[in-house]
């Protein structure tokens, strides 16, 4: 998956995450509990907002994806 792809939700999961990065699963949820990346928590399932990652991969601050 590559990072236009990523974004084209407003949400994904952890293994899309670690996908992306290029990092394994448990790596990418010890970051994602550490607060390293943002997280939406619903029960035990846990939702990352792809919004902020893209911004923060393209060396934006704003985390919003605006250009």
């Amino acid at each position: 998956m590559n990072l236009e792809e990523f974004g084209n939700k407003p949400t994904r999961s952890v293994k899309d995450l670690s996908g992306l990065l290029g990092t394994g699963i448990n790596q990418t949820y010890a970051a994602v509990n550490a607060g390293i990346y943002p997280a939406i928590r619903q029960g035990k399932r846990i939702l990352i907002p792809t919004a902020p990652i893209v911004a923060m991969l393209e060396g934006r601050a704003d985390g919003r994806g605006a250009k």
